[in-house]
């Protein structure tokens, strides 16, 4: 937001109905007036953001927060003065923002990093282009839509340090993920005759286990032998497509305890990450 700017967002905030109110109160310090001097308010779904001038501050986050930070970086670049953010996310796509806004005249220091300065300044100017990262979540689903479907596929453009909580949770539950000789591909594949055995995941903030992964990794857990648990470390509602177990059956076979899916129940799922893992499961169901 420029200076004196004013927002007014119709409609649930995001993509995702899992955590909202806390989110926005940290972008726009609503609970005690920190943040840059804008107001914002969340009433009934809709945001009302406004401010007749931005000004840096010295901006804490008590949860760490992606979009917390990216949504400050963007404010501060044309605010006044400095702003520091103690507390950041570290995400590549963190940096990946700091670089785009750096290369259009902004002044940002430390992302990657859990702290991050800006120097506000007057104009950003374009009429340049950037190269944004591959997707983590996008190459992520990909990777795990192979394993969940039997398949032999190779997922090319991608980072794979930035897939490495994935990949290593991928291999000890049995399946092989080769990254090539260019460090720009990941293969994933199962190997003939081979045991795929649960595992415990626990997100976390990067460079933990992506919470973005979670629904899409529950639907490759339910396929593995053994018990597993996921852990949700992130978001307070993620677990929101669960609670109807309806849709699920539980079979007990001796000690080797998993979920079958039961085919051609009905869902409604609010958050896009839980969307694809009721692609995933589509994937592996007749219905």
């Amino acid at each position: 937001a420029g200076l004196g700017a004013k927002v007014h967002a119709d409609g649930v905030v995001g993509g995702s109905q899992i955590q909202i109110t806390d989110a926005v109160a940290r972008v726009g310090g609503v609970d005690d007036g920190l943040a840059l001097g804008a107001v914002v308010d969340l009433e009934d779904g809709q945001v009302k953001a406004n401010a007749e001038e931005l000004v840096g501050n010295h901006i804490y986050f008590d949860v760490v927060s992606v979009g917390a930070t990216i949504n400050v970086m963007l404010a501060a670049a044309k605010a006044q003065g400095t702003t520091t953010i103690i507390n950041a996310a570290k995400e590549p796509h963190i940096v990946d923002v700091a670089n785009f806004l750096n290369a259009m005249g902004a002044r940002i220091k430390g992302a990657g990093t859990d702290m991050i300065r800006i120097q506000g300044v007057p104009v950003l100017p374009g009429n340049f282009s950037y190269s944004i990262i591959p997707d983590q979540i996008e190459a992520g689903t990909y990777m795990i839509a192979a394993a969940v479907t039997g398949g032999d596929v190779t997922i090319k453009n991608l980072i794979p340090t930035h897939m490495e909580p994935l990949s290593s949770k991928m291999r000890e539950m049995g399946y092989v993920v080769e990254e090539n000789e260019d460090n720009d591909s990941i293969r994933v594949y199962k190997e003939e005759g081979s045991e795929i055995w649960g595992t415990n995941i626990k997100t976390s903030p990067y460079p933990g286990f992506p919470t973005d992964l979670q629904p899409q990794a529950v639907v490759l857990l339910c396929l593995a032998k053994g018990m597993s648990k996921m852990h949700e470390n992130v978001w307070q509602n993620r677990f929101q497509p669960y609670r109807d177990r309806s849709w699920m059956r539980k079979d007990d076979c001796g000690d080797c305890r998993w979920w079958k899916w039961c085919e051609g129940n009905g869902m409604h799922l609010r958050d896009s990450d839980g969307k694809l893992m009721l692609c995933h499961m589509k994937r592996i169901t007749d219905n």
